[in-house]
């Protein structure tokens, strides 16, 4: 934030010039200038996002290596309602001269879109028959056959993000995706739009369960109401949904190791050791309102697309917090990230239909 970064050249200068030495270059810079200021010192405040520095304890299944190349974190604002661990974060897809660059983002998607399909298990049998490449190719080919004839609505797109930005920004494992979650039926399911396991280290160790939703709506506060919507769903069966994720450590969708690992932290036996608290993850897109663009540059265009980014985040935090208020989600932990598209509506429905090569190619 500008606000911090000025702060901090401000405290540099005043604490590491050495007014003694240079000042041919320094000499505006005395005692008396800092004492000006030193009255004022305690009402200096720099904000910390509150965010959890996750720990190893079980490992990420996504592929992170080229998450910056694809996306670029814009800003991020502080909610007053939640007073547990949060992040709210709002990202922007790179350029592509006046639009966002969605082949870049369809090629990161294919590229893991086999660790979102497919249980930590399977994706080991593909290592160990050496079919690694082929992990893409069958993952499509599954999405297609349950998709009723190859059709998605674009929703998927919302749900593979999620899953995306809970592993690679908040560095949560995926528990289960919605994919595999839907292989799971009877009366014991999970509504969830993915479910993650978040071990963290800072400022004290902790682990959470964190439910997901994902809404992607042409306008963003119809998509908050929607993902916000969903969440409070998920904590009015918030009992069913931990009794799923109790249940289903000890099936063969998890390795040996990982299901270890899982059982200690869901299902502790320590004396003192408590079970993990709940928290909501929540993928939210919608289309950019651009600006008139005739006669301005690519380079203009994409600094108002990213002044306008800034300001969506910084008018949302009032709404955001409205809806925490409205359902009830202060007590909780929540972790939001945002992306704008061009038109939502459409660009979903593209973005799925070139990853299940359904259609022509419209990206």
């Amino acid at each position: 934030m500008l606000s911090e970064f000025l702060t901090d050249i401000f405290l540099y200068t005043v604490t590491k010039t050495n007014n003694l030495e240079e000042t041919a270059f320094t000499k505006s810079i005395n005692k008396n200038f800092y004492a000006a200021y030193n009255p004022g010192k305690d009402t200096i405040k720099l904000y910390e996002p509150v965010r959890p520095k996750a720990s190893t304890a079980i490992p990420l299944t996504g592929k992170g290596k080229n998450f910056s190349k694809v996306f670029t974190p814009v800003s991020s604002e502080k909610l007053k309602k939640v007073t547990c661990k949060q992040d709210l974060q709002i990202f922007c897809l790179k350029f592509e001269d006046r639009s966002f660059d969605y082949t870049g983002l369809w090629k990161y998607l294919r590229n893991n879109i086999g660790y979102y399909v497919y249980s930590r298990t399977q994706i080991q049998k593909y290592i160990d028959n050496d079919e690694i490449g082929s992990i893409a190719y069958d993952a499509i080919d599954q999405l297609k056959k349950a998709s009723k004839g190859g059709t998605l609505s674009g929703e998927e797109l919302g749900e593979l993000l999620l899953y995306v930005f809970l592993e690679q920004v908040l560095k949560a494992p995926k528990f289960m995706s919605r994919v595999e979650l839907n292989n799971y039926g009877g009366l014991n399911v999970s509504k969830s739009a993915g479910i993650h396991i978040l071990t963290a280290e800072s400022p004290l160790p902790f682990n959470q369960i964190v439910f997901g939703t994902s809404a992607i709506e042409g306008g963003l506060q119809a998509a908050i109401d929607d993902a916000f919507s969903k969440a409070k769903e998920l904590e009015k069966r918030k009992k069913d949904e931990r009794r799923f994720v109790e249940t289903k450590i000890f099936t063969e969708t998890f390795t040996k190791e990982v299901a270890d690992v899982l059982e200690s932290i869901i299902l502790p036996t320590e004396n003192g050791t408590k079970k993990p608290d709940t928290a909501f993850g929540m993928f939210v897109g919608y289309s950019i309102v651009c600006t008139p663009t005739v006669g301005i540059s690519s380079d203009a265009f994409q600094e108002e697309i990213l002044r306008q980014i800034k300001n969506d985040i910084i008018n949302s935090v009032p709404y955001i917090e409205s809806r925490i208020t409205q359902y009830g989600l202060d007590g909780y932990s929540l972790y939001i990230y945002i992306l704008p598209f061009i038109d939502a509506d459409e660009d979903k429905k593209n973005i799925m239909d070139k990853l299940l090569q359904a259609g022509g190619d419209t990206l």
